[in-house]
């Protein structure tokens, strides 16, 4: 018995290839961000998203630009992945205006207009709401058009369509 969820999609090299590139980018980052907290160069909360690219750039290959994505912290692989500027993620860590929040929100308030992505939030406790209300088919007929996604140590992220 085959049905539809039984394709499996087809990857070409060049997309597989692209698909690294950006895991490696933010991977990257991550490691620089790491090395200039320790320098005291970023200040407050540092929450990496190290060992977890693959689920940042698995979901935002998912999304159409259309879609809203609303995160809990350690989202700085989501926001790079869903397109926000490399240089105005790391204007945003150091404080600065140039930074995707005008420097406001740091390491945990990434927010981006133009990409749809509107930052992250400290509301991990509602991850667990989310899972212990899953099986609920009213719980879920209540979220019209949004996708809850959580997986490894990404608690929540919301995407509205």
């Amino acid at each position: 018995m085959t049905g539809a969820h039984d394709i499996k999609p087809h990857l070409t090299r060049a997309h597989s290839l692209h698909l690294l590139r950006k895991m490696l980018l933010i991977r990257r980052f991550e490691e620089k961000c790491a090395e200039l907290y320790t320098q005291e160069k970023i200040r407050g909360f540092l929450h990496l998203c190290i060992g977890e690219e693959a689920i940042s750039v698995g979901i935002m290959q998912a999304l159409a630009a259309e879609d809203a994505v609303v995160a809990t912290y350690r989202e700085h692989g989501q926001a790079l992945a869903r397109g926000v500027a490399m240089n105005a993620v790391m204007a945003e860590m150091y404080g600065k205006q140039e930074g995707s929040s005008h420097g406001r929100g740091g390491s945990m308030h990434i927010f981006d207009a133009p990409t749809r992505f509107y930052g992250g939030n400290a509301i991990v406790g509602f991850a667990n709401y989310v899972r212990l209300f899953s099986t609920d088919p009213l719980f879920w007929k209540s979220l019209t058009n949004t996708l809850y996604f959580a997986a490894v140590s990404v608690p929540l992220t919301l995407v509205f369509a």
